[in-house]
């Protein structure tokens, strides 16, 4: 499987890909490579199978640091104002809805969890909205 490096530096990224077994690593812009530069796209992306003799393609961006800490929360939200808000913080690929009902704390009808969980700076596969369908129940303690 290739390890998942979105956000990662260079030499972070090339380390955690050697380390997984992958031997051919390249990078589609290295213009771009300065100190501050991050993941921004990885082909093929993390978890995806890979043969070691093909190379992982990787493509860094100027990596300016949000003012919170990670990419504005989609959680709690209805589905349809969770795919505005991406695509309004940079989500260039599709939004896909998947119905869940295994987590007794979320809400009917919205936004539970993500993934990618960093989807702000893994932006190279669908972004999966986990929305609560049939209500999950509570087992007593």
């Amino acid at each position: 499987m290739v390890p998942d490096v979105m956000g990662m530096s260079q030499a972070d990224a090339e380390a955690k890909l050697h380390t997984g077994g992958v031997r051919d690593v390249r990078t589609d812009n290295p213009e771009q490579l300065t100190a501050a530069a991050r993941v921004c796209s990885e082909v093929p992306g993390g978890g995806h199978e890979n043969r070691v003799s093909l190379p992982v393609v990787l493509r860094y961006c100027d990596h300016t640091p949000v003012a919170q800490n990670g990419p504005p929360s989609l959680i709690g939200l209805q589905p349809d104002q969770a795919r505005q808000r991406a695509l309004g913080n940079g989500w260039t690929h599709n939004v896909v809805v998947r119905e869940i009902s295994d987590d007794p704390n979320c809400k009917l009808g919205t936004v539970c969890r993500t993934y990618p969980e960093d989807w702000q700076y893994n932006n190279s596969a669908d972004l999966v909205l986990y929305v609560a369908g049939k209500m999950a129940i509570k087992a007593p303690e």
